[in-house]
């Protein structure tokens, strides 16, 4: 796949002659070459090769699904801040149920950002990112597994904790 800037390179010096993309066309193209983990040359000293095309990206559109992800996680802390006492006060197996769920999703999204953001396929190769994001969700799972096993066949998260602070 050629990036923008060679295409425009070849626009400008007259090697080819080519439809320019649309908005869209080139959105997309730059989603898959950045998920390709290709390298793009977004800044040059060549003044030819800069056009209107690296003005027309925008983030926000391309990446419109985690901006879904990020007020999920946002609500969940703010949920979490009522979930939490409202686990102590109201000793129900639901409200365990609830409070092992929402704490291990919190501790999974962040947990998924920090692998995300420092073990980049760029530093690490393409397979230690895979296999850690792997362990990471098998862990959350375990985990969740374990807390829901707990509740289920035990007094509850709850009431261990309540039980553990008496000591």
């Amino acid at each position: 796949m050629i990036g923008v800037i060679e295409l425009n390179r070849r626009k400008v010096s007259g090697d080819i002659d080519y439809d320019p993309p649309t908005r869209e066309e080139l959105l997309n193209r730059i989603y898959i070459e950045t998920k390709l983990n290709k390298n793009i040359e977004w800044f040059t000293n060549d003044p030819a090769t800069i056009d209107a095309t690296a003005f027309l990206f925008s983030p926000s559109s391309i990446h419109s699904g985690h901006s879904k992800l990020w007020t999920a996680e946002r609500v969940l802390s703010a949920a979490l801040i009522a979930v939490m006492p409202a686990s102590f006060f109201v000793p129900l197996p639901a409200m365990d149920y609830l409070f092992a769920l929402s704490v291990i999703v919190h501790i999974h999204w962040g947990m998924e950002a920090i692998v995300v953001d420092y073990i980049r396929p760029s530093v690490f190769g393409n397979v230690i990112p895979k296999v850690s994001l792997a362990a990471l969700y098998l862990l959350s799972i375990l985990a969740l597994g374990g807390l829901f096993y707990f509740n289920y066949s035990d007094v509850g998260v709850t009431q261990a904790i309540r039980m553990m602070s008496k000591i």
